[in-house]
């Protein structure tokens, strides 16, 4: 199965995102499920993200919704999935049912996710992992205090290395040009739609 893992990187446009739509499974992350309103799945994982976006997320998406808050899941009636232990939780998937790894960022979650969903290729779009003419996300930034971090571009991006795609029977393709993160070979979207359905 085909999932496109959708970030809300800086990169990331409605035209982008429109490129997608109808054409495989989406699994939004964060914010991005307000250029995918269409999307089959939406994860973020702070629940301080659910707290600000929750009713909207139920006015305005209809598919499923997940995250790793344990508090988010039951106050807004998200499917939960739990986060692995510390010493497993950046490297690599996780392939335990229920259990994903951490990858410091949502996005990261995204894919292990997408993983458990039955993927067996993984596109990222709007993955940038960098700012970009000092935007953090397609938005610009969070407008609320208690959204904003600090950011550690290098080391989000570094831990998708150990991510080896073979292991769980995966092909990610990374289709956001730019991308800090290298793990993946580059491709845009047309031609790895184009490449996997004559691979399939």
């Amino acid at each position: 199965m085909l999932v496109a893992c959708v970030a809300p990187g800086p990169s990331l446009t409605r035209s982008t995102c429109d490129r997608l739509a109808g054409r495989c499974r989406v699994l939004a992350v964060s914010n991005a499920y307000q250029l995918t309103p269409w999307a089959d799945w939406l994860y973020s994982c702070d629940q301080r993200w659910w707290d600000v976006f929750a009713a909207n997320v139920a006015t305005d998406f209809q598919g499923e919704c997940w995250t790793q808050s344990s508090v988010a899941a039951e106050r807004y009636g998200l499917n939960h999935v739990t986060l692995s232990p510390m010493a497993e939780r950046h490297k690599g998937l996780s392939t335990m049912p229920g259990v994903i790894n951490g990858g410091y960022t949502s996005g990261y979650q995204a894919v292990n996710l997408a993983l458990h969903f039955g993927a067996t290729r993984i596109l990222l779009v709007g993955y940038d992992m960098r700012p970009i003419d000092g935007r953090q996300h397609y938005f610009g930034e969070y407008q609320q205090k208690n959204l904003a971090v600090s950011r550690n571009w290098d080391k989000w991006a570094a831990v998708y290395n150990t991510i080896h795609p073979p292991d769980y029977g995966l092909e990610i393709i990374n289709c956001t040009p730019g991308s800090a993160i290298r793990a993946f070979p580059f491709m845009d979207i047309d031609d790895a739609m184009r490449t996997l359905s004559e691979a399939a």
